[in-house]
């Protein structure tokens, strides 16, 4: 696969891999928080939306971009 496709869909799978680790993360989030202290409320919602959600996207697509473009060719790590 040439370089000028490969990358661009590494980028793509890999924002579509993070939205759906976060969406995941934040529904177990607000069903965990619901188990433990009763219904959640907006804090539980603000919480997962702007905390929980944003971490596991930043940290599912940084991980699953740079696999991706390493196994199509070596990167540097500098």
């Amino acid at each position: 696969m040439p370089v000028y496709l490969a990358v661009p869909l590494a980028f793509l799978v890999s924002a579509v891999a993070a939205l759906t680790l976060a969406v995941l993360g934040e529904a177990t989030l607000v069903f965990l928080l619901g188990k433990i202290h009763g219904p959640g409320d907006l804090g539980d919602a603000m919480l997962a939306f702007f905390c929980a959600a944003p971490s596991i996207a930043v940290l599912a697509f940084v991980s699953c971009f740079s696999i991706l473009v390493n196994w199509h060719h070596a990167t540097s790590w500098r």
